[in-house]
């Protein structure tokens, strides 16, 4: 099972997932929103299709 780190912020989100051990965590990707959270809600649902994800972290930076 993977960790997903979410780091939310006004116009991006930056998503880190560790490997498949837990033991290691590398940025993923960045997510350009301008506000819509609809464009980040689709883009979790996506991962969490394709990967086991247990446990997530966010962080809010306003």
């Amino acid at each position: 099972m993977r960790k997903l780190g979410i780091d939310y912020g006004d116009s991006r989100v930056g998503i880190a997932m560790t490997d498949e051990l837990g033991i290691t965590a590398q940025g993923t990707e960045t997510i350009h929103h301008s506000g819509n959270d609809k464009i980040v809600l689709k883009r979790l649902v996506e991962l969490l299709e394709q990967y086991s994800i247990d446990t997530f972290v966010v962080r809010y930076a306003n």
